[in-house]
């Protein structure tokens, strides 16, 4: 029984006493013990939300799903675990605490490193480098992400990219020097997901400004420039449902054939859109999200397409949805 509706129904008891004392059907005993059931109830249900994610029952929202060589790797909320599962089987291998982790947002994965990355959200906004061998982790500096809360990550150039989605700035992070690049887009977008390809050009998910409905969609950027990122294309527009349109987007993940897959979150399905821009199609439809269940099932099916990843050889995608549901696909 969930907190609320204990309190519902304790309130109703009170409610019920106070208001005709001389007809309540219930003794002084009776009221005591239902008392103690709903407080057993209520410090069970409590109890039951700490519990960690465990294999094929994450119960949280999803905040990470990563490939790394020929392994899966998968976070929730309120955890420092990360869960590591065997891409091909999807069995349980192992787990990684990453120490110090409280909030984490997102997770990434470097082949090229061979390294993973995970950012702890507000108020710490820290990036930890993890090493998926030994299990050691440690804090990155990459400037100013702190003040720009940065809550994305991805890592499909080599280098590590952390955008920000409070002030539309997106950072490459070098991983082999160190070094940090701060890319300032539009002011009138709020960034949601950013990929830097291996061509050098950046395409960013976004959504519309408070207030405004005309700006959800995906852009492409050059950002060789050292004047700043120049807009080649954008897909999308106006927030809705229809061809060429989409709800709230989210993650990204890039195909080696150049296309560009968006999870359209509100719209709960996946679009493909060619690398130019020019044009889009549904790629995973509402209804399946919503039948395939392949780990973790919570007992809902949101159908909320949250985080993207595609394995380095381009052969599968893996969709983490809010509720905390993995699903693979073949492409």
């Amino acid at each position: 029984m969930s907190t609320w509706l204990s309190v519902l129904l304790l309130g109703s008891l009170l409610a019920y006493s106070a208001a005709a004392p001389k007809r309540s059907k219930y003794t002084d005993n009776e009221i005591a013990t239902l008392l103690a059931r709903l407080q057993e109830n209520s410090e069970s249900y409590r109890d039951s939300r700490k519990q960690p994610a465990e294999e094929a029952d994450i119960k949280a929202t999803l905040y990470g799903v990563a490939y790394l060589g020929s392994k899966l790797y998968v976070i929730a909320e309120d955890t420092s675990i990360i869960q590591v599962y065997d891409a091909d089987t999807l069995a349980k291998l192992d787990s990684i605490t990453v120490s110090g982790l409280t909030r984490p947002m997102d997770l990434a994965a470097c082949e090229e490193s061979n390294l993973l990355f995970v950012i702890d959200g507000h108020p710490k906004n820290t990036i930890y480098q993890v090493d998926p061998a030994t299990g050691q982790s440690k804090t990155i500096d990459v400037a100013d992400t702190v003040k720009n809360a940065a809550g994305t990550l991805s890592c499909y150039s080599g280098d590590l990219v952390a955008t920000s989605a409070y002030n539309s700035v997106v950072f490459v992070y070098e991983i082999a020097t160190g070094n940090v690049r701060k890319i300032q887009l539009p002011t009138t977008i709020l960034a949601r997901h950013a990929i830097l390809t291996t061509g050098g050009e950046l395409y960013v998910s976004h959504i519309a400004a408070r207030g405004r409905t005309n700006d959800d969609g995906v852009s492409k950027f050059s950002v060789s420039a050292r004047s700043g990122p120049t807009l080649l294309g954008k897909y999308g527009g106006h927030r809705g449902s229809g061809s060429g349109q989409l709800n709230r987007p989210t993650h990204l993940a890039a195909l080696k054939d150049g296309s560009i897959l968006v999870g359209d979150l509100e719209n709960k399905r996946v679009v493909a859109i060619k690398g130019d821009l020019s044009s889009g199609d549904t790629f995973i439809t509402t209804a399946d999200l919503l039948s395939r269940n392949v780990l973790a099932d919570d007992g809902t099916t949101d159908g909320l397409p949250h985080r993207l990843s595609v394995r380095h050889d381009g052969s599968e995608l893996c969709v983490g949805e809010a509720n905390g549901e993995v699903q693979i696909y073949t492409l």
